[in-house]
């Protein structure tokens, strides 16, 4: 990966941390600003998210956003 960005050069890696982990034990987090040089950061999550569409239904949902708020309880109210 190491000097270029593609959807094709990061398929083969998602699909193993998907196949290793499943999607309900996966949160987005990106290495920006310091991906900057390789790719714009919107063009990443877009990527990122259009290969997560291709896996199934509320994948893309689950690893960039909604295990997230599972994990760190955030979408409960404070206090509780």
């Amino acid at each position: 990966l190491i000097g270029a960005w593609s959807r094709e050069a990061v398929r083969p890696y998602l699909s193993a941390a998907l196949a290793a982990f499943g999607p309900d034990r996966m949160i987005f987090g990106s290495n920006y600003p310091v991906d900057r040089p390789l790719v714009p950061y919107a063009r990443m999550v877009d990527d990122l998210e259009a290969l997560l569409d291709e896996q199934g239904p509320g994948i893309a949902e689950a690893v960039m956003g909604d295990n997230a708020m599972r994990w760190y309880r955030l979408d409960q109210e404070e206090g509780r």
